[in-house]
């Protein structure tokens, strides 16, 4: 339920369902991450970036976590972090096409 209801805009049941989820199962990396995309969504950009900071500890090679805080990150205009995340997405995996986009976005705008 937690990745449906975003798709009606209801972030908090999104995290409230995430946090769930992560009461029954607390080394869920993706529980997290998904949490932390709903916070995000929510507008609560340091909570976002603890739950990413969880799932990387328990996944450190976790791609998608380590580039939605790359995206958070390039919202609060910390571009040295967002870029460090971008590139750590890209040595995880290498086809990922909007780490390196947003990697030369960074680049073009002089971050």
């Amino acid at each position: 339920r937690g990745f449906a209801y975003p798709a009606n805009g209801d972030y908090p049941q999104a995290i409230a369902d995430y946090s769930q989820a992560i009461r029954l199962t607390p080394d869920y990396a993706v529980a997290y991450n998904n949490r932390g995309n709903a916070y995000d969504e929510n507008g609560d950009h340091d909570r976002a970036i603890a739950d990413y900071d969880r799932a990387i500890r328990l996944n450190p090679d976790y791609a998608d976590a380590y580039f939605n805080r790359g995206l958070v990150y390039d919202k609060k205009e910390d571009y040295p972090r967002a870029r460090a995340d971008y590139e750590k997405t890209l040595a995880i995996d290498a086809d990922h096409f909007s780490a390196l986009h947003n990697l030369e976005v960074l680049g073009k705008e002089g971050h």
